[in-house]
């Protein structure tokens, strides 16, 4: 199931906070929108799974969280997070942590996502 692009002016709501070179933004929002949550089928940008990113030299970090601490698939999410950005941008070193908090909650789904869940 391929998840629609990334698009910023489907919604006015802030994804995820991000540091670096702005023209990045962007491109590493539209490569972690490719990242599924294969038990809800649906990216990790609109569930609020990403909650941080940052670029600076060739080094990117990035802070993911999963909906419940006992996600049987954090460990897949995670690497393909890592995959996603080293595909994105190439040369780069890539750090992707598993977080804890601040807590995930629903709220933190994007407004396309609600809708596409009827909400």
């Amino acid at each position: 199931m391929s998840s629609p692009s990334y698009d910023p002016a489907l919604d006015d709501e802030e994804f995820f906070a991000f540091e670096g070179p702005p023209e990045l933004r962007k491109p590493v929002a539209e490569a972690l929108a490719q990242v599924i949550d294969p038990e809800l089928a649906m990216n990790i940008v609109d569930l609020g799974l990403v909650y941080f990113v940052s670029i600076h030299d060739k080094a990117v970090r990035a802070h993911v969280t999963m909906t419940s601490a006992a996600c049987p698939v954090a460990d897949i999410i995670v690497e393909d997070t890592r995959h996603a950005l080293m595909d994105a941008l190439p040369g780069h070193g890539v750090d992707v942590e598993l977080v804890w908090e601040p807590e995930w909650s629903p709220d933190r789904i994007s407004t396309r996502a609600r809708r596409i869940m009827g909400g």
